[in-house]
């Protein structure tokens, strides 16, 4: 019976043997998360410019590369954001914390 233990330690489950029957639980291990952003060599800071609307110079971060899209966040000059280079048009991807959004290209440096 101690053979049929280690055996079973060994392939990653374990055997219970009594006089009638045989059964086997497999050990399950729980998922490591997936990472969904991180800060790579390729990524670097960058600066709203800002354009003056209504007397404020303030950008708009939109969910998706339109203008017509939701807007995520409004950005006052000298906002830092982080980039990962993605371009679609004449928008930049950005990201403030854990919030992604796209810029007009021409409003960061």
């Amino acid at each position: 019976m101690r053979s049929w233990l280690v055996v079973g330690a060994l392939l990653g489950g374990v055997m219970i043997v009594t006089p009638h029957h045989a059964q086997a639980a497999g050990l399950t291990f729980p998922a490591l998360p997936s990472v969904t952003h991180y800060l790579s060599v390729d990524d670097k800071v960058v600066t709203v410019t800002g354009e003056e609307v209504s007397g404020q110079h303030v950008i708009l971060m939109h969910a998706e590369p339109e203008r017509s899209s939701p807007v995520l966040a409004r950005l006052n000059v000298g906002t830092k954001l982080t980039t990962d280079g993605a371009v679609r048009g004449e928008w930049t991807r950005v990201f403030r914390g854990n919030t992604m959004g796209w810029v007009v290209t021409k409003f960061v440096q």
